[in-house]
């Protein structure tokens, strides 16, 4: 510490903190005294004059000092301005701070522009009739909620058979101050000549019922909020009449109302006269942050420790976590002395938890909050705005299907006949649907759209509406999103042993099913086989077997089955039947499809899976999903998990199913039979593809009063399943697919690729090498290319399969574009891609939200404000400073001084006596 700090410590004073031990230390002060005295003048006898004084007085000093010590003496030092505690602005840096509050009305503005400290300070009145009064009106609900105590006391008195005088005397002493107060308001109803409807609330008073009437607190609550009520209308006239009669006041309050509300924040904070800045005592130390999605240091003082003139950044944050904001913020200022925070904000939390930490509820910092937006007055925002707050559509949807869009709108302060239209755009078609409220006095609505696609890729959805007079924002009109529209269709291959009911409506159902490519061959000649090249099947994305012998393959057929799924990843699905499958599936080459082990007994000609026959008229054997097996994937039968649980209950009951030795390790089993739990279909993986098993050849029997509802779904569903994903966009010889359309700035977007044709290497020995390395993927903007990625293949070289990821791209609009291997002729595909910082669930809902604001202000301490009550801040920060303490402590007996004196004295003392040669 420096020299004019101890000073400073010294000329405050000095305290002991053990002065019992004061007595000690003089009785081993005068011992070391005597001690030092009496043996050492024979040590330095020889030493010229000053040295045999210097010397002893050096080792008195060092012991005396320690002597000292056992008294724990403790300076008192003066603390300066800038050592005091810190206050801590934070800003709200979300989108929803950048909107204009366009519902406030002249009175709010008067009272916005005095809180602000923008009109004089008596300006503002309460008319001179009310202003006496004033204070009067106010104490009413106090001393009522405080009789009403006093009377509850005697009455638990009362049934206790007891008398309680300090309550009756309290209650007597009320009644007196509430008795006179009202005979004052009475009188003073003759100055209230301007407000009629006051003076007729304050008569009232003179029905009252007596104090020890049952009645009494009930009547006196029911005239005191209609006097509170009169109260406030009394205010609004007023102020409405300084903003139509003074022009200056006209004026400011109209260049506010232009403000948003972070311009309003920013004024309030760096206003040259009545900023918080310029109130503050000069030299407090000050730290600002701007909270959003991240905390940013916001400076706040400029050269020379001038407050600055201007906040440098812009509210943009795509999300707000206020609670999150404040613990990162505390955390950086661990260890600063913080005296207060102020926050700034609309109370607005998207995308966080609202929960408040522990470590701020009992930090000791009180958290001051203001809301720059005018708050919910009777139980309706002050703000007009129609949103719309949540748009759901699938992600990829076939050419030629139907587009389901739902539509939540939520409107605050519009009238319901003054409500639009809602338009839906996609590409070039267009519809239009009205709003209606789904009861009477709703602010929300949900609008269903449903729009055939018919144009393939990825497909621009606009959802807008028109903005309505005085609306706050409209950029919570209009919403885009993105959907694929799928060309590539599943390409499957049926292919079945017999006409059996199940084939033929898997077959109808398969070529009405608008997202699949179906080819149906029936084989139920003898020794017929299907006359298709191994080339084509290599290239299905779906291999149906329905009960097909084993030898209607060729062995190059069912290499090509294997290599399609395995390597290629597409995916095979056996339907058992009596006739072939599985009984003629027992080599070692086509058992490897199916889900259950080879026993000894079936390897040597005993028997494998059998099926077992209900023995009765009337079939029992109910197929059901698992217990907890998840109700999506290839289970769904209704779009709701309740409603598809209940129609997988309800599902007619089949004679027979295929019971199955044990299951392989990697097989799945998806359903059951109830009554026994044997698996009835199961999914297994094989290499890159998969392997579906489905035990009964009695699916026909669903159809019993739901028709196709169910059958068709499901086998819709297991092929969708069964196949690879679809790609957005393709060609004779690509495709190419992303996750998503639109990313924010900083993620990443997985993207996959298919070369259908992989070039041979006997044709063209660099385009195989290309190919078996990966493909490229173009990032191009504005037709440059910006940034090449290499996409690695998936499984086996030969597969056609590839895929990587691309991010770390600004904002704008991009087109992936993948080229394919070096090849005679040039082939390439285009895929949309937009970088964009959404803002929709920021701008969802403009309305301010208090709850949080006033949560966080009152488990710390603190206080909520709005910006009308804006000019109370300063003088409670100042009463804050005010009661810090002006001084600090330091203890001399544990200090660095302590040690640093006796260390100095003893070494002095030390190097004399090398120096003077003594021992």
């Amino acid at each position: 510490m420096p020299a004019v700090a101890l000073t400073n410590v010294l000329a405050v004073g000095i305290q002991w903190q053990s002065p019992q031990m004061l007595g000690v230390a003089l009785l081993v002060g005068v011992l070391i005294v005597l001690a030092v005295g009496l043996l050492y003048p024979a040590q330095v006898r020889l030493l010229p004059a000053p040295w045999r004084v210097a010397l002893p007085a050096l080792r008195c000093a060092a012991l005396l000092a320690l002597a000292v010590s056992l008294g724990r003496p403790v300076a008192q030092r003066a603390i300066g301005a800038a050592e005091q505690g810190a206050v801590v602005i934070l800003v709200d840096a979300s989108r929803s701070m950048d909107v204009r509050d366009t519902l406030r009305r002249p009175a709010n503005l008067v009272a916005l522009a005095d809180g602000m400290g923008r009109i004089a300070p008596n300006l503002r009145s309460r008319g001179e009739g009310f202003a006496p009064i004033a204070s009067q009106v106010e104490r009413l609900p106090e001393l009522l909620k405080e009789i009403s105590q006093a009377q509850v006391e005697l009455e638990i008195a009362q049934f206790q058979g007891r008398e309680n005088p300090e309550a009756q005397k309290q209650f007597d002493e009320l009644t007196d101050e509430f008795k006179h107060l009202t005979q004052a308001l009475l009188a003073a109803r003759g100055g209230l000549q301007k407000s009629p409807q006051m003076a007729a609330a304050l008569a009232e008073l003179k029905n009252l019922p007596p104090t020890t009437a049952r009645n009494w607190a009930s009547e006196a609550d029911k005239r005191i909020n209609v006097i509170l009520e009169r109260a406030g209308q009394f205010q609004t006239e007023s102020d409405e009449a300084l903003y139509n009669t003074n022009t200056q006041v006209k004026a400011v309050c109209d260049q506010l109302k232009r403000l948003t509300r972070f311009e309003l924040v920013e004024d309030a904070l760096v206003h040259p006269h009545d900023g918080l800045l310029a109130r503050l005592p000069a030299g407090t130390p000050l730290f600002g942050f701007a909270i959003g999605p991240r905390v940013l240091p916001l400076p706040l003082r400029g050269a020379g420790g001038r407050s600055v003139g201007r906040i440098v950044f812009s509210p943009d944050g795509a999300r707000s976590d206020l609670t999150g904001g404040l613990r990162d913020v505390m955390d950086r200022l661990r260890h600063q002395n913080v005296q207060a925070v102020v926050l700034f904000s609309d109370g607005r939390q998207v995308g966080a938890e609202t929960s408040i930490a522990s470590s701020l509820m009992g930090s000791g910092i009180p958290v001051y909050a203001l809301c720059p937006a005018p708050l919910i007055k009777e139980r309706e925002p002050l703000v007009r705005d129609l949103a719309i707050a949540k748009v759901t559509l699938p992600q990829s949807v076939f050419v030629g299907e139907t587009l389901n869009v739902a539509v939540d709108l939520r409107w605050t302060q519009v009238d319901k006949s003054k409500l639009p239209e809602v338009t839906m755009q996609v590409g070039a078609e267009r519809q239009v649907k009205r709003i209606e409220p789904k009861r009477p006095g709703a602010t929300t609505a949900t609008v269903v759209f449903a729009l055939p696609v018919v144009e393939p890729g990825p497909q621009r959805v606009t959802i807008s509406l028109p903005s309505v007079e005085g609306e706050i924002s409209d950029e919570n009109n209009t919403v885009t999103r993105w959907v694929k529209v799928v060309s590539d269709k599943f390409d499957a291959l049926l292919v079945g042993g017999s006409a059996s009911w199940d084939f033929r409506y898997l077959r109808n159902a398969l070529q009405r099913t608008p997202s699949i490519s179906a080819q149906a061959v029936l084989l139920d000649g003898e020794n017929q086989t299907l006359r298709m090249p191994a080339e084509q099947i290599l290239a299905r994305d779906v291999v149906i077997l329905c009960d097909m012998p084993a030898r209607g393959l060729a062995p190059d057929q069912w290499e090509a089955v294997r290599k399609m799924v395995v390597q290629r990843g597409g995916s095979l699905l056996l339907l058992a039947g009596q006739a072939h499958l599985p009984r003629e599936y027992t080599g070692e080459y086509l058992s490897e499809f199916l889900p259950y082990r080879r026993s000894a007994a079936a390897r040597g000609g005993g028997t494998g899976p059998v099926w077992r026959v209900w023995p009765g008229e009337e079939p029992e054997f109910r197929v059901v999903p698992p217990p907890n097996a998840p109700m999506g994937d290839v289970l769904a039968l209704a779009d709701d998990a309740q409603a598809s649980a209940d129609r997988w209950i309800a599902l007619p009951p089949v004679f027979r199913f295929l019971a199955l030795p044990d299951l392989k390790e990697v097989a799945q089993p998806l359903l059951v039979e109830r009554g026994t739990g044997a698996p009835v279909l199961t999914r297994q993986r094989l290499g890159r593809g998969k392997v579906f098993f489905l035990g009964i050849d009695e699916t026909w029997r669903w159809r019993n009063k739901v028709g196709e509802r169910d059958q068709d779904r499901f086998f819709r569903q297991l092929v969708r399943a069964a196949a690879d994903e679809p790609y957005a966009v393709s060609n004779g010889s690509l495709a190419l697919d992303a996750d998503r359309v639109t990313i924010a700035p900083g993620e990443s977007v997985r993207v996959r690729a298919r070369v259908i044709e992989p070039t041979s290497p006997a044709t063209s020995p660099s385009a195989s090498q290309s190919a078996a390395d990966g493909v490229d993927v173009d990032v191009v903007r504005d037709d440059v290319t910006i940034r090449t990625t290499r996409l690695a293949p998936v499984g086996d070289a030969d597969s056609g399969r590839y895929a990587g990821t691309i991010g770390d791209l600004d904002e704008g609009d991009y087109r992936l574009r993948l080229r394919a291997p070096a090849t005679d002729t040039a082939s390439e595909l285009d895929y949309p891609l937009h970088v964009t910082r959404s803002y929709e669930a920021e701008m969802a809902n403009l309305a301010p939200d208090d709850t949080l604001l006033r949560r966080l202000a009152s488990s710390s301490g603190g206080q909520f404000w709005t910006l009308e009550q804006f000019k109370e801040l300063p003088a409670r920060l100042a009463d804050l400073r005010e009661h810090e303490p002006r001084t600090a402590e330091l203890r001399l007996w544990s200090s660095w001084y302590l040690y640093a004196f006796v260390l100095a004295c003893l070494g002095g003392e030390w190097a004399l006596r090398k120096r003077f040669g003594l021992s």
